[in-house]
């Protein structure tokens, strides 16, 4: 009788063990499965001065690598990934790609958030345009030149700027030239009503502002001088604004 319960303890232990085994395997062929490339573009330069490559993952992850510069597009229609944007949720650009070319994110509203490789030196124009699930992005410190990166970017509420950087700064999430003098960005998810814009800023860059729906009042320096392209556009909350005599 004890030898028979001894080996049903046995049995019990033996298809415990298998289960465990049966799960364990599962789980990794299921995760094996899991991650899939649903495309592959060549995204590089016209002019043969780059090799860059965009991978898009069935996981939403779009992964960019190579060497050199991305291209430029006119319009996020013209990307070879246009009709897989809404899949994308995650961009990761790897460390030898240098630049993030006009408008290459455009429309990307399922996109959450991105991660920047040390050797970028430029943003182009409208390369996160309606990015309008991005809430914050960090700059690296090798940027030297942002184009109209953000427009419609209406849930960003940081942006972040590496220390080391020689020609950007952020201040409480806000976009600044180095110097202070030149205010680029005030991203539109920031949710304040009122801001005084600091009194070293001389201009105001285009679409300083664009669609910051809270804000209901600012207060423009005397130093200003220049105010740029639809930099109040959209602020459907702010009904009056002062002028400085500066401003040519």
């Amino acid at each position: 009788m004890k030898c028979v319960n001894v080996n049903k303890k046995i049995l019990i232990v033996a298809i415990v063990i298998l289960c465990i085994f049966a799960v364990f395997s599962f789980t990794m062929v299921s995760n094996a499965e899991e991650v899939t490339v649903i495309g592959t573009w060549d995204i590089s330069k016209d002019d043969g001065t780059s090799k860059v490559t965009a991978t898009l993952y069935n996981e939403g992850r779009f992964v960019i690598s190579g060497t050199g510069e991305m291209k430029d597009y006119s319009g996020s229609n013209n990307s070879p990934y246009y009709n897989y944007k809404e899949s994308i949720k995650t961009v990761e650009i790897q460390n030898e790609v240098t630049s993030i070319g006009n408008y290459a994110f455009e429309n990307c509203k399922s996109l959450t958030s991105i991660e920047i490789s040390s050797n970028v030196t430029i943003i182009g124009d409208d390369a996160f345009a309606y990015c309008t699930n991005l809430t914050s992005i960090e700059i690296p410190s090798g940027v030297t030149s942002i184009g109209n990166a953000f427009y419609g970017c209406t849930s960003l509420n940081s942006i972040n700027v590496d220390k080391s950087n020689q020609e950007y700064s952020s201040e409480d999430g806000i976009l600044f030239d180095k110097g202070k003098t030149k205010l680029i960005t005030y991203p539109a998810g920031k949710k304040e009503k009122e801001y005084n814009i600091p009194s070293s800023v001389t201009s105001i860059g285009d679409y300083a502002f664009d669609n910051c729906t809270s804000l209901t009042s600012i207060e423009i320096p005397s130093g200003v001088t220049s105010i740029g392209d639809g930099a109040f556009a959209y602020c459907t909350s702010l009904t009056s604004i002062e002028i400085p005599s500066g401003v040519t």
